[in-house]
């Protein structure tokens, strides 16, 4: 019985661990989101563009 008991107080201390790497992890992502989400809007903002640019030229070129 001690053993068990040994081994399950062994699985709820990784687990923890894990728990607390998970956390750090979870807090990195939610500090880089607003970068990502800037660099996200800064490349729709250019494919924008560029499909605005490249209407202009196929009017030009057809019309």
């Amino acid at each position: 019985m001690d053993k068990r008991i040994e081994r399950v107080e062994n699985q709820v201390a990784k687990n923890a661990e894990d728990l607390q790497i998970l956390k750090s992890d979870v807090r990195m992502i939610n500090d880089r989101l607003p970068v990502l989400q800037r660099d996200i809007d800064f490349v729709l903002d250019k494919v924008n563009r560029n499909e605005r640019e490249l209407a202009h030229v196929k009017m030009k070129v057809e019309g």
